[in-house]
């Protein structure tokens, strides 16, 4: 949908700019009187190529406070329009913004909320729409807004836990490739120009690595910028899904991480298969929906897979046990869910104590990693130390031969 730029005057006459969504600048005045808003000029945006870079996506913290004010907005018996109106006039992201006035829009036009939705799959996930279509048919959409805010809590809790341990190693590799290129590039080459003035015999590393550090600060512009281009390149490239797959087979083949890797995608899986559950998603549509949230996997072979055996009467948990990546407690304990009719209840648990083991992991994760940080730090130091030393050594020694 097109994105307008407008300016308006509110009820005391003062002046506001801002972004609108719509189908056209006829509705932009009609959003924008919802707002009590009085518009004066209108004209469509530009899409620029940083725009296009920085894309529509949403954060998981916007996610879970439109869901629990949708939920709120619906309890108190508002019209979605207007209320939805209202959150838009009242956030200060972008994206969110255009979404709901594009919304707002289509809802006042007598869309579901589910349809008005639809075009929002991407930054949403095709789970928030089917639990708003769960919640429109059955009549409980403000309970299943709570679920998906609640949902949406837990990833981002999640997600800030696996970021905060991470955080120092990240850190302490960043610094490590900084400190390497100031070295190289204006440290290294003045140690060069010392030893070639004083014709001193280099051993074959030392010379290889002064070489080295002369070229970078022959070309330091072209090195720097080759190094912000390799780390931007290699960023863009992790967004795309076949980078993402490489880059998972890989990981999941390390001993210490595939366990981590494994751990934290069943606790997304059972997350949101719960959450499905509880908000009255049917079971083969929500097994089916939560798979995709598994990222060690070929997903849409074993959704399929699952779908199939549970349209034949295979139980939840036979159909588990036959895929051969779940752990036996999860099966055991799904089955005595089956069985006692507590199955969310179990899955919610079961997300939880793999929460507990994803934090643990992560803690003997950062722990090994930090000795092994420290020793390559301490090793990448000799190294150049010894390199430095020699030639000292070498010039010492040619001094005294002279005397």
């Amino acid at each position: 949908m097109p994105v307008y730029i407008y300016k308006a005057t509110n009820k005391e006459g003062k002046l506001e700019k801002g972004t609108v969504s719509a189908s056209n600048k006829h509705d932009v005045a009609g959003l924008l009187k919802d707002r009590d808003l009085k518009l004066l000029a209108v004209k469509e945006e530009k899409k620029s190529a940083l725009t296009l870079f920085q894309g529509s996506n949403i954060p998981l913290g916007e996610k879970v406070t439109l869901c629990r004010y949708l939920g709120l907005i619906i309890r108190s018996g508002l019209s979605l329009s207007e209320g939805l109106n209202l959150l838009a006039s009242g956030t200060t992201n972008k994206n969110v913004r255009r979404v709901l006035d594009t919304v707002a829009s289509k809802t006042r036009q007598g869309t579901s909320l589910y349809g008005s939705f639809q075009d929002y799959e991407k930054q949403f996930g095709k789970s928030f729409l089917t639990v708003i279509k769960t919640g429109e048919t059955s009549g409980t959409l403000a309970e299943s807004f709570e679920y998906l805010a609640s949902q949406f809590q837990q990833e981002k809790e999640l997600k800030g836990k696996v970021l905060s341990s991470l955080l120092y190693p990240c850190i302490i590799i960043g610094l490590m490739f900084v400190v390497g290129i100031v070295l190289f590039t204006f440290v290294l080459p003045q140690l060069a120009g010392v030893f070639t003035k004083m014709n001193v015999d280099l051993p074959y590393f030392t010379e290889l690595m002064f070489n080295t550090s002369l070229y970078f600060q022959k070309h330091k512009v072209l090195v720097i910028g080759g190094f912000l281009a390799f780390v931007a390149v290699g960023f863009i490239a992790l967004r795309t899904q076949v980078v993402k797959n490489l880059f998972m087979n890989i990981l999941v083949r390390l001993p210490v991480v595939k366990n981590l890797i494994r751990d934290y995608n069943l606790v997304r899986f059972t997350q949101s298969l719960a959450a499905l559950l509880k908000s009255g998603v049917a079971v083969t549509e929500a097994v089916e929906l939560s798979t995709q949230t598994l990222s060690f996997i070929k997903v849409d072979e074993l959704a399929k897979n699952f779908s199939d055996q549970l349209t034949r009467g295979v139980s939840l948990s036979e159909t588990f046990e036959g895929a051969k990546i779940f752990p036996p407690l999860m099966v055991e304990l799904v089955t005595i869910g089956e069985k006692t009719g507590n199955l969310e209840s179990m899955l919610s648990d079961l997300s939880k104590f793999y929460e507990d083991e994803v934090e643990n992991s992560l803690k003997n994760f950062v722990t090994a990693l930090e000795p092994t940080l420290l020793i390559l730090v301490g090793i990448g130091v000799g190294v150049m130390v010894v390199s430095v030393i020699s030639p000292i050594y070498s010039l010492v020694g040619q001094l005294q031969a002279g005397l």
